[in-house]
């Protein structure tokens, strides 16, 4: 029996909610469209009449679609897409616009990046689901901050300055991977100040070569001064790049092990850099993280001084 099969049985949803699908987690599901028909697995033991709250936007959107019929469960779509029942029609400065049926509603996101306005649009869904009015949610969503390692920022004190290190160590597969990019475009930083660290992304299987090079798609639009690239499987990202070029980087590296990076990184960040980390948990490219956070606490400056 299905792993997901049997979480729905557990858990027995009244509402369920599908973020999005993509090519994660291949190792063991072979191909996107296996993922998706075993995510679709969670509306197995939900009762009719009960809700799917579903991505409008995403690929294989109709393999849930078809499954949430087929269990005759109420269906809500949320994103950008026209038919979308909780719709976004603006997008801008982490400002939000969204329209359920004919009511607007408008909220400023404190987390950069589209994805997370998206993923906002599907709680609206949830509570619409429920019967509860979105209003009360708009102070959480206004509020609302990442959980470490999936996109919140650090303010660390650095030298004489500061340092901003958004942590998004935690996990990584393509879709995740272009997100992160995305929302870098989106940081109201200096070109000169943004420093990009990518890590390997794992559990993708036969495919993990070409999946990490056409990552290089997304690279070619990358405005940074300095692009770190982390992890065996990273090199054939590293081939690409090298052979085609970063035309938006400035200075750009692989290395093999998060030691290399750590010690890269310690000669390239400066005072008022932006940092983003990136990388599948198991590369432990969190470890960097805390190793900024360690290195460049008051304590820890104290030390150097004595």
């Amino acid at each position: 029996m299905q792993q997901m099969r049997k979480n729905s049985m557990l858990a027995r949803p009244h509402v369920a909610v599908i973020t999005n699908v993509g090519a994660a987690h291949l190792q063991g599901f072979h191909d996107v469209v296996n993922v998706a028909e075993q995510k679709a697995l969670i509306f197995c033991a939900m009762a009719p009449g009960d809700t799917a709250v579903i991505n409008a936007d995403m690929d294989h959107r109709s393999t849930f679609v078809e499954a949430a019929r087929a269990r005759d469960l109420k269906i809500i779509l949320y994103g950008k897409s026209a038919d979308a029942d909780v719709r976004m029609v603006h997008y801008e400065n982490d400002k939000v616009e969204a329209r359920i049926g004919d009511r607007s509603w408008s909220f400023q996101l404190s987390t950069k990046g589209e994805h997370f306005a998206i993923n906002a649009l599907a709680t609206l869904g949830v509570l619409t689901a429920l019967n509860l009015d979105p209003s009360h949610a708009m102070h959480a969503l206004q509020s609302f901050t990442p959980s470490s390692g999936r996109g919140d920022e650090l303010q660390l004190p650095f030298k004489d300055g500061q340092l901003t290190v958004r942590n998004d160590a935690y996990n990584a597969n393509p879709l995740s991977m272009a997100a992160g990019l995305a929302a870098m475009e989106q940081i109201e930083v200096a070109a000169n100040a943004k420093v990009v660290v990518l890590g390997d992304m794992l559990e993708l299987g036969p495919h993990a070569s070409v999946l990490h090079q056409e990552l290089h798609l997304h690279l070619k639009n990358l405005k940074a001064d300095r692009l770190l690239l982390c992890g065996p499987l990273m090199k054939a990202l590293w081939d690409v790049a090298q052979a085609d070029g970063l035309p938006g980087v400035r200075t750009a590296a692989w290395v093999g092990t998060v030691d290399e990076a750590k010690a890269l990184l310690n000669q390239w960040l400066q005072t008022g850099d932006y940092l983003m980390v990136k990388g599948s948990h198991g590369t432990q490219l969190h470890t960097v993280v805390a190793w900024l956070k360690q290195r460049h606490s008051p304590s820890a400056r104290l030390l150097e001084t004595m």
